[in-house]
């Protein structure tokens, strides 16, 4: 459980976090929301309720400070009138000092350069504490060091989230980052925790860098960490970079430099991945920032150069490079005094990491002292050596050990991958099969998809991968995916080459460019081939190979020829002769001829990928595939059919999206039992998908964008039924059967055989898309089917004829997506649902109500273009619940969604518009102390038929010469009549902005003419701005809804008890204050947006 203590006692354990704050500022409203925020993540916090008194912190206030590992510094507007914050700083600032102690600042609605420089309410504070207070002039220098120091620090300035949930959010997530970075440094700085991994780390290489990083120097360093394989550079960079990281601006960790950039464009994707993430996309908007890189395994010292070459560093940066050869980091720039060589481990350290492997404990057993020692000889010092001879001998006997290590000894210890080898040579021959495939071939793939595919091979997948994961030769973490250490990739690539050091022709795996060319170009198959995994990419000569190159690789199990960019340079013959028996697993990109070859390999093979083919047939006629599971031929444009697949009794998945030849679907697919998913999307020319078998299996139909026209199957497992934008006339299944059903799509269809009683059948429903559905739906039935789908999570009904929304849609507390746009004979809609986070009711010619009787709690966008009868009543509650929506307090919201309502005139309760109502241009007042967010409206004239509307500009301008600019893309139809646009801007460009500067901002419109092929601009008809403020310091938000008007207090008198004295410092929906409406009017006056 997490702690959060307030106790003058402070236990002696430490605390994760040590708030300190201005009380009066933020005690009751701030710090108790982010202290709640940080206990529920299970942080132990230490928060001081007391009163501040005195002169002097108390020394358990000390002692406090002193056993947290983070600091978070609160940075109030009266923070610096305390000389208790200020002392309290000072010591924080100290424990930083000694590397005990992480500093976040948080600057609550002031700005940093303020606290920086001690200007405004902070120079009013320090002239206070001078001249009142006669503090000498030694404290006050001292105070104002800390504040620029801790100023100076990358912390969070509420000026930059959209409101304070947000800013909580971010603080809670860094809070938890730093915890995880630091707890491998303290208190020991030789123990490293990374991903639950328990590695023991050199104290001695430790300091070292350290020194070598001389972090206080403002001079830029790069800083060099080699050694070979397994040393630990990787480890000891992780922990200086967590170490470090919060003393800069910006900073970033770019792993696996050397893997990542062999991929295809994988160092341009390295160089925009770093850029971005220091935020240097554009040099021309960036100031020098102070920051830390580290680039992880460089094994080429022109990347080196290349990635930093772009880059731009404020004084005091750092770029520590980790590589396994010095000569990459001396080319690369490093000069060789900042250079540090990786030292094996003591043999104390040695020790205490081989046995936390072997025994899940820091020392060994008894009686397994000796063992263990004779063991650390051989292992020498190298951590993942340690790390994998300790997993290797775990939880074996005396008898095993003493065994193990008289073969150990054949090993010399300069041969790490002999010592690794050891693991190796303690599997079956069946889990070294799969080793061997799984490094070769399947790194970096999701588990499952591994598991499969070793499957298909005859492998038990399951157990295997679970030795392998034991000997610690591979892992699986983060999304499921396997991983192998480089060291350990190396060795099973050395062991395949030692199959035959000079004739790769003779080895079991290929994977090399250069040896598979020379393979095709010499037709040297052979017998011992099983496994080939080839980017056809990286051949670069063309190519032509004889048409029996793959029939002499008779033991050949897994072919992968992967094509990414370029058309491939190698020439197949038409006549290919069929591959080997032992073929499983055959993926083929851009495979270049008309049909597969025949023969009785077929019967074996699991798996058959080939996106992007040629194929127009498969084979001719009945062929026995009674192990083949997927069928993948996406994007083989000249694929007119599928042959009879009736012998594939395991055939699960058949994935033929965009062959826009294909204009059959064989119904013996359909009639096999095992068969799960049919994807058959945007193939145009596909008319028919009939069974006349029940199907036990099938779940997941996507027929999405073809000509679709006839449609028979029955499925009880039936899941997803996509058919959008077919021309399916009627549905020839029992769908009433179908309960399973979470997603129905039948966009522009007409589903008259299916009545109203069958849908409601369909309970688990999550999406229903049926659009221009032509078949009158009452409100009745509407009524019963929202009753039914209790699940349902988007509702589109796009062109469709129904006259009203019932108001029971309310309880669909799932709803988030309703679009109804272009529904012509749609009148009214009497209810939303409580979480609806967008509607569209654009086009709908005959809506005129919309009710007043529903909460919107969420951000929602609301788009009603071109709805001319909309009554007035039903604008006005429409502008209500966008006025709640777009200020709501909670939820993202992004800067591109717009809003849209029939309207002439900005709302009355924009803050700031011209002083004549038709004009694009007006001006505002930038309070960066309390302003966070920018609501722009404007009014958007009609326009031609043959015109749309592309998008809206806003120009802004201020200090006479200083220029930004927004645009935000639209796809509205033809306007009709005048339109309402709002939508939110968060303030980015503030930072460059002094406090209440005037900024002036013109809006244009940009439309696309259809007939001159060209656009152009107009101005806006009228515009608004309306500034989104924070919170008043010390003030929490309260909810309208929550205040209790029972008793005789006027309404303003009660808003004002309850700490409501402004509109921004609550929430609510306008629907909330109603009650309040009806008694007490003239008391709610100073409501204005109402």
């Amino acid at each position: 459980m997490a702690a959060s203590s307030s106790s003058s006692q402070v236990p002696c354990g430490k605390y994760d976090v040590f708030i300190s704050f201005r009380g009066p500022d933020v005690r009751f409203g701030f710090v108790h929301h982010l202290k709640t925020a940080l206990s529920q993540k299970l942080i132990d916090v230490y928060v001081d309720d007391r009163l501040e008194g005195g002169d002097e912190i108390s020394p358990t206030l000390m002692k406090a400070i002193e056993r947290s590992k983070i600091a978070l510094v609160i940075f109030s507007k009266d923070y610096a009138s305390s000389r208790w914050c200020l002392e309290e700083l000072v010591k924080i600032m100290e424990c930083k000092e000694a590397g005990k102690q992480i500093v976040i600042p948080v600057f609550y609605l002031v700005d940093p350069s303020d606290v920086r420089h001690q200007n405004h309410t902070y120079a009013k504070a320090f002239t206070r504490h001078k001249e009142k207070f006669k503090v000498s002039e030694d404290n006050l220098r001292n105070w104002r060091s800390v504040l620029k120091q801790s100023a100076n620090l990358s912390g969070h300035p509420s000026s930059a989230f959209p409101n304070e949930s947000e800013l909580i959010v971010a603080i809670v997530e860094d809070v938890l980052k730093k915890l995880k970075e630091k707890k491998p440094i303290v208190p020991n700085p030789d123990l490293f925790v990374p991903n639950s991994q328990i590695i023991i780390g050199s104290h001695q290489n430790v300091t070292i860098i350290e020194s070598l990083m001389e972090i206080k120097s403002q001079e830029v360093r790069f800083v060099g960490i080699w050694g070979m394989g397994g040393i630990g550079k990787t480890t000891l960079a992780r922990a200086i970079f967590g170490k470090f990281c919060s003393e800069f601006a910006r900073y970033y960790f770019l792993e696996n430099v050397r893997e990542k950039s062999k991929v295809n464009n994988g160092f341009n994707s390295l160089r925009k991945e770093l850029l971005s993430k220091l935020g240097q996309n554009d040099h021309k908007n960036n100031t020098p920032e102070k920051v830390l890189i580290a680039l992880d395994d460089v094994d080429n010292p022109k990347h080196l150069k290349d990635l930093v070459g772009l880059l731009q560093f404020g004084p005091g940066s750092r770029v520590i490079v980790t590589s396994r050869k010095k000569d990459v980091l001396r080319s690369g720039g490093i000069n060789d005094q900042f250079i540090h060589g990786v030292d094996e481990l003591s043999s104390e350290e040695s020790l205490e990491l081989f046995s936390i492997h072997a025994f899940n404990q820091s020392r060994p057993k008894e009686e397994y002292e000796k063992l263990s020692q004779k063991t650390l000889d051989i292992a020498k010092g190298v951590p993942l050596a340690l790390e994998v001879l300790g997993s290797h001998f775990h939880s074996r006997d005396k008898a095993y050990w003493e065994s193990e290590l008289i073969k150990l000894k054949r090993y010399p210890h300069e041969e790490i991958q002999n010592i690794l080898r050891i693991s190796y040579d303690g599997l079956d021959c069946v889990d070294k099969e799969m080793f061997l495939d799984i490094a070769f071939f399947l790194v970096g793939c999701y588990k499952d998809m591994v598991t499969s595919l070793l499957e298909a091979c005859g492998f038990k997948a399951v157990s295997g991968i679970q030795n392998l994961i034991d000997k610690a030769l591979i892992k699986s973490k983060g999304f499921g995916r396997i991983l192998m250490h480089d060291l350990i990739r190396e060795m099973a690539e050395q062991i395949v080459r030692e199959e035959s050091m000079r004739h790769p022709q003779r080895r079991s795996r290929l994977k090399d460019a250069d040896d598979i060319y020379n393979i095709l170009k010499s037709n040297e198959g052979t017998d011992e081939i099983e496994c080939i995994g080839l980017d056809m990419d990286l051949i670069d000569k063309y190519i032509k190979v004889e048409a029996d190159i793959f029939g002499k690789m008779k033991k050949l199990r897994l072919l992968f020829l992967l094509r990414y960019a370029r058309e491939p340079n190698i020439d197949f013959p038409s006549d290919l002769h069929p591959f080997s028996n032992e073929l499983r697993f055959l993926w083929w990109d851009s495979y270049p001829l008309e049909t597969l070859p025949s023969g009785s390999y077929l019967e074996n093979l699991v798996v058959i990928h080939m996106e992007r083919s040629n194929v127009k047939r498969l084979w001719d006629g009945k062929q026995d595939l009674g192990n083949l599971k997927t069928i993948n031929f996406s994007c083989s444009y000249q694929l007119i059919e599928l042959p009879d697949l009736s012998m594939a009794h395991k055939l699960e998945s058949v994935e033929l999206q965009c062959c826009i030849s294909l204009r059959s679907i064989h119904p013996s697919i359909l009639s096999l039992p095992s068969i799960i998913k049919l994807e058959v999307s945007n193939c145009s020319k596909l008319e028919s998908i009939e069974s006349e078998t029940h199907l036990e299996s099938f779940f997941d139909l996507r027929a999405n964008d073809c000509c679709l026209k006839k449609l028979s199957f029955s499925s009880k497992k039936l899941r997803v039924l996509n058919l959008g934008n077919t021309k399916v006339e009627m549905l020839h299944f029992p769908i009433n059967r179908c309960t399973e059903l979470t997603c129905i799509a039948i966009e522009d269809g007409r589903v008259g055989s299916v009545s109203i009683d069958e849908l409601c059948c369909l309970t688990n429903l999550e999406v229903f898309a049926v659009t221009n559905l032509k078949k009158v739906i009452d409100i009745k039935q509407l009524h019963s089917l929202f009753d039914a789908w209790r699940n349902l999570g988007e509702l589109r009904l796009e062109g469709s004829f129904l006259s009203e929304i019932p108001d029971n849609i309310k309880a669909l507390t799932s709803l988030t997506y309703i679009s109804l746009r272009s529904c012509k004979r749609l009148k009214s809609i009497l209810g939303l649902p409580p979480f609806l986070q967008h509607l569209d009711a654009s086009e709908c010619a005959s809506l005129e109500t919309v009710s007043s009787d529903s909460l919107v709690r969420n951000k929602c966008v609301f788009n009603f273009c071109n709805c001319e009868k909309l009554d007035e009543r039903s604008l006005r509650y429409i502008r209500e619940l966008i006025l709640s929506s777009m200020t709501s307090a909670s939820g993202s919201y992004d800067d591109d969604e717009i809003t849209c309502y029939p309207g002439s005139r900005v709302p009355e309760w924009m803050e700031y518009k011209p002083m004549i109502e038709a004009f694009n241009a007006t001006e505002f007042t930038c309070n960066l102390e309390r302003s966070h967010d920018l609501l722009i409206c404007c009014v958007a004239p009609p326009h031609p038929i043959s015109h749309h509307l592309k998008e809206v500009h806003c120009y802004f301008s201020y200090d006479d010469n200083k220029k930004f600019h927004t645009s935000h893309a639209l796809s509205y139809p033809t306007l009709y009549w005048d339109h309402v646009l709002l939508w939110r801007v968060m303030m980015w460009f503030s930072s460059g902005i002094d406090n209440d500067a005037k900024i002036a901002c013109e809006l244009f419109l940009e439309y696309w003419d259809e007939v001159e092929r060209a656009s152009y601009k107009v101005p806006a008809k009228a515009c608004g701005v309306h500034l989104l403020h924070c919170l008043e310091p010390g003030r929490s938000r309260k909810r309208v809804a929550d205040i209790r008007v029972e008793n005789q207090l006027p309404c303003t008198k009660q808003l004002k008890t309850f700490g409501v004295s402004h509109v921004d410092n609550f929430i609510c929906h306008p629907l909330q204050l109603k009650f309040l409406r009806i008694s007490k009017q003239k008391d709610l006056s100073l409501i204005h947006f109402l």
